[in-house]
């Protein structure tokens, strides 16, 4: 208790003897696109494989999001929303940005074979705020929330009653009383303190992402929010990262003083050590470990010291714990041309065999391909059966329910991306194809379930503003998931119309 106490005070005393601030950029697809594409362009030594990016190191000159278009406006109304933010002060040191965030759409599932009330129409109502500030040049703020309501299409309501939270977003509660509409909420917020050049310090309720792909095997942004504390080192061609953070199950200790008591909570750590050997290639390990909190009577506990450590290597002293889970990765990236980049990770627990305890994944992307704004990308990814899992009480990679890399295991994916932009309107289609075996309880016993997933995505609309990736969008789903336990194959053709903004990604299609 006293460590942590002290690692506190010192992080706010640098926020008070501070005058900095980097701050971070956003995590949604069109974000890292842009920042992607111009980082190939380059020759300096951008690291790309770790997200949140920070603003200031990014080739912002050459980025989609922020370059001027020919867009003419001809009232300040316009400028506002198409180019500018909400709202935006800026005097001496002192920068503050505010954005509104939002999600409005309806639409139908033309051929939902799985019906329950209502279940054609889908309604997604979103509303939320964004607000980053800057204070001189080494510290920065960020914070924002949402606030939802929606009618899911009927698969996505499954998985949501299944596992109890909303993908992405935590747990949700019954809007109406049939059940059909879920009712949630998210925060995010973040502090970056920069007192050295080479040293970054970050204290935020958020989440991380490792890796150059759709998919992240080794840490994504698919799960849900959390609290951490987290340092980088930047010297050169090398990249050190520490993350201490606080993850959850959802089940509810056995003692408390209020009617609904506190989940059990999970102490986890990763280190992320990255090199760039050439400014064409990018090779980093990673190290993570969940720490076991609980005694053999699965009450709360003191963490050992070695969860302090800030030190990558310090999970090789629990290769042969049998209480915490050990796991470890490798990430690669290699720019082939200006245009075309490749990316690779495996994932393993130490302990494990490789053959169920492993994961790969390998891609290619490419940027105006022959065509300018023309982009196209492919990716595999191989999860073992039990990649996430591990032996002792509260120590799964996981939270929230929520694994902390790929949602689905004991499967193969195969995923197609492509998208091309015209001036301000786009057209992006993705298509996912999983083949996967499971164990479900049937009947008070496991059976193995064979399952065949084909799912497209098709988006058409109209980008409105950069600050905010913000689209008029109308999008076509088609989804065939076919199980051997089902005499049927469940089937959604769902067209929607809405207007969203993309400061975080989303991930329904697994």
């Amino acid at each position: 208790m006293k460590l942590k106490l002290i690692i506190t005070v010192l992080f706010f005393v640098q926020v008070v003897l501070c005058f900095a601030q980097p701050s971070a950029y956003p995590t949604g697809f069109g974000f890292t696109r842009s920042v992607r594409e111009a980082a190939l362009k380059i020759d300096s030594p951008v690291f790309l494989s770790m997200q949140p990016y920070m603003r200031c190191d990014l080739p912002l000159a050459k980025m989609e999001g922020e370059l001027k278009d020919s867009v003419k406006l001809y009232h300040d109304f316009a400028a506002i929303a198409l180019r500018k933010h909400i709202f935006e002060y800026h005097e001496g040191d002192v920068h503050i940005r505010m954005n509104f965030l939002y999600n409005i759409a309806g639409g139908k599932d033309f051929t939902d074979t799985l019906n329950y009330p209502r279940s054609h129409r889908i309604i997604t109502n979103t509303r939320g705020l964004w607000v980053q500030a800057d204070f001189g040049n080494k510290v920065s703020v960020e914070t924002g929330f949402y606030e939802s309501q929606e009618y899911m299409a009927k698969y996505m309501k499954n998985y949501v009653d299944s596992l109890g939270v909303i993908p992405g977003f935590g747990r949700d509660k019954d809007f109406t009383a049939i059940r059909d509409v879920v009712d949630y909420s998210s925060s995010f917020s973040r502090i970056t303190v920069q007192p050295l050049k080479a040293l970054r310090l970050h204290m935020g309720y958020g989440k991380h992402k490792i890796g150059n792909g759709y998919r992240s095997l080794l840490w994504s942004d698919g799960m849900y929010n959390y609290p951490y504390v987290q340092f980088d080192i930047t010297k050169g061609k090398v990249k050190y990262s520490h993350v201490w953070n606080v993850m959850q199950s959802l089940e509810r200790l056995p003692i408390g003083d209020t009617p609904e008591s506190t989940f059990r909570r999970k102490a986890g750590s990763f280190s992320y050590l990255s090199w760039k050997p050439t400014t064409k290639v990018e090779l980093s390990l990673f190290e993570s470990v969940i720490w076991n909190r609980y005694d053999s009577n699965a009450m709360p506990q003191s963490l050992p010291v070695n969860f302090y450590s800030p030190l990558i290597g310090t999970g090789f002293t629990q290769v042969n714990s049998v209480r915490n889970n050990f796991n470890i990765g490798i990430d690669a990236n290699v720019r082939l041309t200006n245009n075309i980049e490749v990316y690779g990770q495996a994932y393993a627990d130490v302990l494990g065999d490789f053959k169920k305890n492993g994961a790969l994944q390998l891609g290619v992307q490419s940027y105006n391909l022959r065509v300018k704004n023309f982009d196209l990308g492919f990716e595999y990814n191989r999860v073992q059966s039990d990649v996430y899992s591990f032996s002792a009480l509260y120590t799964d990679a996981t939270h929230m329910n929520q694994t902390v890399g790929h949602p689905l295991n004991n499967m193969h994916e195969y995923i197609l991306r492509t998208r091309y932009r015209y001036g301000r309107y786009f057209a992006r289609v993705k298509w996912n194809y999983i083949v996967q075996n499971r164990l479900e309880e049937r009947n008070d016993a496991p059976e193995l379930i064979k399952r065949n997933l084909k799912q497209w995505d098709v988006e058409v609309g109209y980008w409105i503003n950069p600050k905010t990736n913000s689209e008029f969008i109308i999008s076509y789903t088609d989804r065939i998931d076919d199980r051997s336990n089902d005499l049927v194959k469940q089937h959604a053709t769902i067209l929607m119309l809405g207007i969203r903004t993309g400061l975080h990604a989303v991930y329904r299609d697994f």
